[in-house]
């Protein structure tokens, strides 16, 4: 049977070898922050969150309201 010590050192290392293994995940010429994330997991989850978004009845009903610009032109109207 581990101790707590034990217990305590073999999570620490576990932590440490996930880290490592997020850090070698990053695109080159991220800068470093505070969660490092892994391209593949943020891919799927910017997937779910447009099919959510997609589903998402209050996003449905949304419209886009034009704003004009600051020198009183009409507003620009996307196609």
């Amino acid at each position: 049977m581990k101790t707590w010590e034990e217990f305590c050192a073999e999570v620490q290392r576990r932590k440490a070898e996930v880290w490592a293994d997020m850090l070698a995940a990053e695109p080159p010429g991220r800068p470093a922050g505070r969660r490092p994330r892994d391209p593949e997991k943020e891919a799927l989850l910017a997937e779910l969150e447009l099919l959510r978004l997609a589903q998402s009845p209050l996003h449905q009903a949304m419209r886009r309201v034009p704003v004009a610009p600051a020198d009183g032109s009409p507003p620009a109207v996307d196609p």
